[in-house]
């Protein structure tokens, strides 16, 4: 009898923070040459898990196993998959595109430990794709049989679930072991190791909550709680900085450590007006309604947190309006830093374009990745992440705080191209509208409104 069970990846903090868009991590003037920032957050607890609920037949550890001196065609699969379709689409930047085309694969052959997260990342990419495909939910073999022969010949045979999430606990177990003792002769490696699990902690986000496809027309049905274990464990994982870095910035990985529009040049013009934006007549539906509202959120955030006691709602104590008075800077520090995020993507948008109508789309998209806007997750201060945790339950604090995080999940849907950050963040905003809406508070549910509309844009 199949019983669904809840596998968990442990998460342990390391030296310093980290976000799949390495460029946060260098000073102001952007250079892979500059030495690292110094941590600005509290360190995360000890442990943070990635939970999948899917069926468990036969037993995890068994998956995978092959007879001796036979081949298990299912990493072969995989591994087949990471070198041919995988690692072509992780960047839009041909130097980042070559890293993980040629470098990973390379670093993965003489690491176990990389293997096992490389093949993890490659089975997620794999089941994305059949989804997308077939516009069905992801399950495991577990829970049904279909008949091979009724199958396309031309379509893949999906992988189960439970091999993916095998081959990612193997290899974060091995991750593990390796940056306890962290060198220079591992460092390159350990480095390898962040960038493919934070991958796979973007990419994996949808998939998690298998009953609750999203889709425009069924948005407002995703009532579930709202995922945070894939926000610790980016801020939690590392890049070897310190005594390493002068290894790390010249070593292959260097690309992933550099953005070219990581920077603040957005503070050297007035405000960009929407209709000054060159690029804009290229932007997908969904760019231009951000680019169209981004100035006004910001604003009304402001104006929110500035006033905290216009929004409590008839039932909100004493207490409750105190703390949210208590958290004013904090709210306000993080909307700092989504200002930032938004005006670079904005900056970017006011270039003058040379695309044709083709490409344009994927240029632009091209240049917000050069941004390096995806780092906001180690940024933001760690009193903000705690408020979201809800242990005393969803009061005002807490909905102000998750309005503000869906705007930040805002920032990823906006990379319509990019296959890990697709799928999963428009439903956790969904899901966060219906939690905010529990609250009945109208100023937090007209703030809700502009993130829903940019989400229902494809």
């Amino acid at each position: 009898m199949n019983t669904k069970t809840k596998f968990k990846g442990l998460y342990r903090t390391c030296i310093q923070p980290m976000a799949f868009q390495q460029g946060e991590l260098t000073n102001a003037n952007n250079s892979p040459d500059a030495e690292p920032l110094p941590r600005t957050h509290p360190a995360e607890s000890p442990l943070q898990p990635l939970e999948f609920d899917v069926s468990q037949s036969p037993e995890l550890g068994e998956i995978s196993s092959t007879q001796p001196g036979r081949l298990n065609m299912n990493e072969l699969r995989l591994l087949q998959h990471f070198l041919l379709n995988t690692a072509k689409r992780m960047s839009l930047n041909p130097e980042r595109g070559i890293v993980w085309q040629r470098v990973i694969p390379e670093l993965a052959s003489k690491n176990e430990f990389l293997m096992h997260l490389m093949l993890s990342l490659a089975g997620v990419h794999m089941l994305s794709e059949s989804q997308s495909r077939n516009h069905t939910d992801i399950i495991s073999d577990a829970d049904s049989n279909v008949d091979a022969g009724a199958n396309d010949l031309e379509t893949p045979t999906l992988i189960d679930l439970n091999i993916v999430i095998e081959h990612h606990q193997k290899g974060l177990r091995m991750f593990q072991e390796v940056l306890s003792t962290v060198s220079a002769a591992t460092a390159e490696a350990v480095s390898c190791g962040s960038f493919l699990l934070v991958a796979f902690a973007f990419a994996s986000l949808h998939l998690r909550d298998p009953e609750k496809s999203f889709t425009p027309a069924t948005q407002s049905l995703n009532t579930g709680r709202p995922r945070l274990d894939w926000l610790h464990l980016v801020r939690g994982l590392t890049i070897v900085t310190g005594q390493h870095w002068h290894t790390l910035r010249r070593s292959r990985l260097r690309a992933l450590l550099y953005y070219r529009y990581r920077n603040d040049d957005w503070k050297l013009h007035p405000r960009l007006s929407t209709p000054s934006l060159p690029r804009l007549k290229h932007c997908s539906p969904r760019l231009k309604r951000f680019a169209h509202g981004a100035y006004e959120a910001i604003s009304n955030l402001r104006i929110l947190t500035s006033n905290t006691t216009s929004i409590a709602t008839p039932t909100s104590t004493h207490s409750s309006c105190s703390f949210l008075s208590e958290k004013q800077d904090e709210h306000a520090q993080t909307i700092d830093i989504m200002e930032e995020m938004y005006m670079r993507i904005l900056h970017v948008l006011h270039f003058p374009g040379g695309e044709q109508d083709a490409s344009a789309a994927l240029d632009i998209e091209a240049d917000i990745e050069d941004a390096a806007i995806i780092s906001w997750p180690h940024l933001v201060p760690g009193g903000f992440i705690y408020t979201l945790e809800l242990n005393e339950g969803l009061g005002v604090a807490e909905g102000v705080s998750y309005t503000i995080l869906a705007h930040f999940y805002l920032i990823i849907v906006l990379f319509e191209n990019t296959w890990f950050l697709k799928g999963g963040f428009e439903k956790e905003i969904s899901k966060i509208n219906t939690l905010v809406g529990s609250l009945g508070d109208s100023q937090l549910g007209l703030l809700m409104r502009w993130p829903v509309e940019v989400i229902a844009l494809e």
